[in-house]
């Protein structure tokens, strides 16, 4: 078993991966990469996780929207996954080839943060991390490829879990067209704060480490203007 349908207790613990001195490696592709989390780790380092799509195709009620007014948040998607919700998509365009255009992956492969937290710390984490990602992730165990160096050359590969919502998930949003995708970004404000620092915050990592992500980066030039402070 892979995934845990509610990651919670002990007994899910038991199917996460360790290393051999008991530590585990969290996969984070969203906020984690700017926003990490207030535990001591290990270690951090950029990674990448291949056979996974980053998009924000999902709905964030808790964090930054509401059950009112839904923000968008990223979550991974398969490849199967992430096809067959486009492939619905586009049908409903009526033609539109320059939208359709933009909803082609440029990478079967996400880069993210990839962090190592020591085994006294594994019950507080997990229970922190199912707290924060309880509007539908669930967690799974995946590999990725610890990457360093110019032009970021892979080091080793780690068992990682990863946190990730599926399109089975009640707060699942899927794609829509970019200008309206940005809109809702734009407008959208939760108890984590407004949804346009979420983004700009991924964006802003993400060139800090001159990695490109076609989809965030568009999702940035589309929204309107706002206030980042940040």
């Amino acid at each position: 078993r892979r995934r845990s349908e509610v990651p919670s207790g002990d007994s899910e613990l038991e199917d996460l991966d360790e290393d051999e001195d008991g530590d585990v490696w969290i996969f984070g592709y969203g906020s984690l990469i700017f926003r990490p989390m207030p535990f001591p780790w290990l270690e951090r380092c950029w990674a990448r996780l291949p056979g996974y799509i980053r998009r924000f195709w999902q709905g964030s009620t808790d964090h930054r929207g509401t059950p009112e007014n839904p923000g968008r948040v990223v979550t991974l998607l398969t490849l199967e996954e992430y096809a067959a919700a486009r492939d619905r998509f586009v049908a409903t365009l009526c033609d539109d080839d320059d939208e359709a255009k933009h909803h082609i992956a440029d990478s079967t492969t996400t880069f993210g943060v990839a962090y190592r937290v020591g085994a006294a710390h594994r019950k507080e984490l997990f229970a922190y991390l199912d707290h924060r990602e309880k509007g539908g992730y669930v967690r799974e165990v995946a590999t990725a490829y610890v990457v360093d160096g110019a032009p970021l050359d892979e080091s080793r590969s780690i068992r990682c879990v990863v946190y990730r919502a599926t399109p089975i998930n009640a707060q699942w949003l899927g794609p829509s067209t970019y200008a309206d995708m940005a809109a809702q970004i734009a407008r959208s404000h939760g108890p984590s704060g407004p949804n346009p620092e979420y983004l700009f915050g991924l964006q802003r990592a993400l060139v800090e480490a001159q990695l490109d992500d076609p989809h965030v980066s568009r999702l940035v030039s589309l929204l309107p203007v706002v206030d980042d402070d940040e």
